[in-house]
């Protein structure tokens, strides 16, 4: 036996020449430690938890979105023809009115109603707006009183 031999089978990183282990035992050292099957299964329980859970609040998330861009498209448009029937100074206002109108690559259903207040000189107007795809669906509706044009100009 060479001397580099004897080194390296003291060391233990070359067995002796004829020597094995017998079948059964382990291979490894007592200080080698690593995850068991139950650890694993429970980590990607946790892991799988999370998720669904993050998936959950994306999806709240992006449908909250949705729904603030939809009313605020609405309000747009109920203040559009509030705005346009402050123009027309036609009075009394007509007493329904309804029509169609595309805003953000969408098309918008509105109605108008004018009533009649105590004072004969004012009248509510409220007008509603929805999806032309869901006309019984009403997102925004906004009121206000408009005044006899000659009151106005007092």
């Amino acid at each position: 036996m060479t001397a580099k031999s004897a080194l390296l089978q003291r060391t233990g990183l070359v067995k002796p020449y004829g020597k094995t282990e017998p079948v059964g035992q382990k291979c490894h050292s007592a200080t080698q430690q690593g995850f068991t099957l139950i650890e694993l299964l429970v980590a990607m329980a946790i892991f799988a938890i999370a998720g669904v859970a993050v998936m959950r609040a994306t999806t709240e998330h992006i449908r909250a979105v949705t729904q603030l861009e939809e009313m605020t498209l609405a309000s747009f448009i109920a203040e559009n023809q509030l705005q346009l029937n402050r123009l027309e100074q036609k009075w009394p206002p007509e007493a329904k009115k309804q029509g169609e109108v595309k805003m953000a690559n969408r098309t918008w259903l509105w109605q108008q109603s004018s009533l009649e207040t105590a004072d004969a000189n004012f009248r509510q107007l409220k007008v509603s707006v929805s999806p032309a795809e869901e006309p019984d669906r009403v997102i925004y509706s906004l009121q206000t009183f408009v005044a006899k044009p000659e009151l106005a100009k007092e």
